[in-house]
Protein backbone atom coordinates (compact mmCIF):
# COMPACT_ATOMS: atom_id res chain seq x y z
CA UNK A 1 0.00 0.00 0.00
CA UNK A 2 2.76 2.01 0.72
CA UNK A 3 4.52 1.51 -2.71
CA UNK A 4 0.28 2.49 -4.52
CA UNK A 5 0.80 5.82 -2.51
CA UNK A 6 4.21 6.64 -3.16
CA UNK A 7 3.13 6.28 -7.22
CA UNK A 8 0.32 8.34 -6.56
CA UNK A 9 2.27 10.92 -4.92
CA UNK A 10 5.20 10.80 -7.72
CA UNK A 11 2.23 10.71 -10.51
CA UNK A 12 0.74 14.10 -9.29
CA UNK A 13 3.79 15.88 -8.92
CA UNK A 14 4.62 14.91 -12.51
CA UNK A 15 1.04 16.36 -13.46
CA UNK A 16 1.41 19.38 -11.45
CA UNK A 17 4.88 20.30 -13.36
CA UNK A 18 3.42 19.60 -16.86
CA UNK A 19 0.42 21.69 -15.77
CA UNK A 20 1.94 24.73 -17.08
CA UNK A 21 2.92 23.81 -20.28
CA UNK A 22 0.50 23.56 -23.51
CA UNK A 23 -1.24 20.45 -24.02
CA UNK A 24 1.03 20.51 -27.48
CA UNK A 25 3.97 20.98 -25.50
CA UNK A 26 3.84 18.03 -23.41
CA UNK A 27 2.47 15.24 -25.64
CA UNK A 28 4.91 13.31 -24.98
CA UNK A 29 3.64 13.14 -21.06
CA UNK A 30 -0.03 12.56 -22.27
CA UNK A 31 0.78 9.55 -24.66
CA UNK A 32 2.57 7.97 -21.29
CA UNK A 33 -0.41 9.07 -18.91
CA UNK A 34 -2.33 7.10 -21.08
CA UNK A 35 -0.18 4.04 -21.59
CA UNK A 36 0.54 3.78 -18.04
CA UNK A 37 -3.74 3.74 -17.31
CA UNK A 38 -3.97 1.26 -19.97
CA UNK A 39 -1.42 -0.92 -18.05
CA UNK A 40 -3.19 -0.48 -14.55
CA UNK A 41 -6.17 -0.97 -16.25
CA UNK A 42 -5.01 -4.74 -17.50
CA UNK A 43 -4.15 -5.64 -13.63
CA UNK A 44 -6.04 -3.73 -11.30
CA UNK A 45 -9.39 -5.82 -10.04
CA UNK A 46 -12.64 -4.11 -10.87
CA UNK A 47 -11.78 -2.13 -13.18
CA UNK A 48 -13.19 -1.77 -16.74
CA UNK A 49 -11.33 0.20 -19.85
CA UNK A 50 -12.32 1.48 -22.91
CA UNK A 51 -11.31 2.45 -26.05
CA UNK A 52 -13.49 5.70 -26.88
CA UNK A 53 -13.04 7.18 -30.81
CA UNK A 54 -12.20 11.08 -30.06
CA UNK A 55 -11.40 12.17 -33.46
CA UNK A 56 -13.71 12.10 -36.50
CA UNK A 57 -12.22 11.62 -39.78
CA UNK A 58 -13.52 8.12 -40.68
CA UNK A 59 -12.40 7.47 -44.56
CA UNK A 60 -14.77 4.89 -46.45
CA UNK A 61 -12.34 2.01 -46.83
CA UNK A 62 -10.14 3.14 -43.59
CA UNK A 63 -7.69 0.03 -43.65
CA UNK A 64 -4.81 1.22 -40.82
CA UNK A 65 -5.65 1.52 -37.40
CA UNK A 66 -5.60 5.60 -36.45
CA UNK A 67 -4.00 5.30 -32.70
CA UNK A 68 -4.32 9.08 -32.18
CA UNK A 69 -7.80 8.99 -32.97
CA UNK A 70 -8.97 7.14 -29.58
CA UNK A 71 -8.21 7.35 -26.35
CA UNK A 72 -8.60 4.78 -23.22
CA UNK A 73 -10.91 5.73 -20.44
CA UNK A 74 -11.14 3.16 -16.57
CA UNK A 75 -13.49 3.64 -14.41
CA UNK A 76 -14.31 1.17 -11.65
CA UNK A 77 -16.73 -1.59 -11.65
CA UNK A 78 -18.83 -1.25 -8.93
CA UNK A 79 -20.92 -4.87 -8.21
Amino acid sequence: MILLSHLESRLANLIRYYDQYSEAECQCFINFIEIFNITFAIYAENVEYNLIKIEDNEKVHEVEFDPNAYHVFSQLKFW
